[in-house]
């Protein structure tokens, strides 16, 4: 059942990696790789600070992770429901969304990508996140936190003799959001597979082979097996 029981298994090593710190005026969103899953970190906006810069309140972060099923299956909802209409702009009147549900039984949560028309009338993507929601669905505003993604000014048909042009915007920022989670196989299995095989490379020519080594300049094939870090983060949990 979407709102009934998700029972998860314990993961028994805790991974943390940041891929992009995000920040509005409603919060900031921290998306990274926790273990195998995708990690979302929500940080409510307390106002701006006297340079006009937001400022955010990490006592009250809500956190999440997205497994590699509702990754993928939230990445095909937004591209069957959402991405079409915002490609053809179409009307989508009071706004569209999609959700998936995950969490442990007795504290669900649902992470909901809207598509709405915002304050000023404009149609604008948020990222959702709604905790303890109840066996019904329903959902306080107290236990909700949003992301309002930021869009990027172009212009097209520049004149520099006259500085005119067309200016469009682009949902650069939730395409972002939308690749990572089109790529996030990436996130364990590839990666540590490069990893693996580039140390197996440089034990290779660094243990094995001083004359590969001279005949090419004394190269440092050892520097393969160094040139990959990973972030360990001994930060909370993020709760699924």
């Amino acid at each position: 059942m979407f709102f009934g029981s998700n029972t998860n298994n314990s993961d028994v090593v805790s991974t943390n990696t940041t891929i992009m710190v995000l920040y509005s005026d409603l919060s900031s969103l921290t998306i990274g790789a926790w273990n195998d899953k995708i990690n979302l970190k929500f940080s409510p906006s307390i106002g701006k600070d006297g340079n006009g810069l937001n400022q955010y309140d990490r006592e009250r972060r809500a956190n999440t992770a997205l497994s590699q099923q509702n990754a993928c299956t939230l990445y095909e909802m937004i591209r069957k429901e959402i991405l079409p209409k915002l490609e053809n702009k179409e009307d989508i009147g009071t706004g569209i969304n999609v959700a998936v549900s995950m969490g442990r039984p007795e504290a669900k949560n649902l992470l909901i990508v809207e598509y709405k028309p915002d304050e000023n009338k404009q149609n604008r993507f948020y990222l959702t996140l709604a905790q303890n929601v109840s066996d019904t669905g329903v959902v306080t505003d107290e236990n909700k936190i949003s992301y309002k993604f930021n869009q990027t000014e172009i212009m097209t048909n520049y004149d520099s003799a006259t500085g005119s042009g067309t200016m469009e915007t682009v949902e650069s920022e939730f395409l972002n959001f939308v690749e990572v989670l089109r790529r996030r196989i990436d996130i364990e299995p590839m990666i540590a597979h490069s990893i693996r095989h580039s140390n197996s490379i440089g034990k290779k020519y660094t243990n094995g082979s001083s004359n590969y080594s001279n005949q090419n300049n004394n190269q440092n094939f050892g520097s393969f097996s160094n040139g990959f870090t990973s972030e360990d983060v001994p930060d909370e949990l993020p709760f699924n």
